[in-house]
């Protein structure tokens, strides 16, 4: 009987079972955890670039709007608005005229600009405007600073594929002087960019 307890005990049979069985349950363990890890890298990775991405890709579309503010139709409306408020409510010489200009549309486009992947669809504009005749009034205004302060812009900026959307919102402020010659002094500037989402 001695013999046969010694010799169930030297066999090494089921121990081999059982010590593969231990060896894989670590193995896919370890496994699963390094999984999980490189998972999370990833997806913060991903994050990184998506953030950057929205980053490069506002600040690009600020400059399209700022440029279309010094250059295009939009920043010569807005300016005339404003000279034009000035004209018509007969504000006399050297008194600023402040105004809450309320929401406008606004389009804007990405053509030609290296940021053809992209549109921008809801685009408004919201500011506030100090005008001040410096020389006459009225029709026979010859002279007027203008200052616009909080202008904001709200534009939806998405990639051509649908997949990436970024809801910015630029801040600029513009001064100039109007003479009768044309505007001069022109200084539009972005104050502040971000990402609404």
């Amino acid at each position: 009987m001695k013999k046969e307890i010694n010799k169930q005990l030297n066999n090494q049979k089921g121990l081999s079972i059982i010590i593969v069985i231990i060896a894989a349950a670590i193995i896919l363990i370890v496994g699963a955890v390094a999984l999980v890890f490189a998972s999370s890298n990833l997806m913060t990775t991903n994050k990184t670039i998506q953030d950057k991405n929205a980053y490069y890709v506002a600040k690009s579309v600020a400059n399209v709007a700022k440029n279309e503010l010094e250059n295009g139709a939009a920043g010569q409306y807005i300016r005339d608005k404003v000279l034009t408020d000035l004209e018509d409510s007969q504000t006399k010489t050297l008194v600023a005229r402040t105004k809450d200009w309320g929401t406008m549309d606004m389009t804007i486009s990405l053509n030609g600009t290296g940021l053809s992947d992209y549109k921008v669809t809801d685009g408004n504009i919201t500011f506030s405007s100090t005008a001040t005749a410096n020389v006459g009034s009225g029709a026979s205004l010859s002279e007027a600073s203008v200052n616009i302060t909080n202008l904001i812009m709200r534009l939806r900026v998405t990639d051509s594929n649908n997949s990436n959307t970024y809801h910015l919102k630029i801040q600029l402020s513009y001064s100039g002087t109007y003479k009768s010659s044309g505007w001069t002094g022109e200084k539009w500037e972005v104050v502040n960019v971000s990402n609404e989402q």
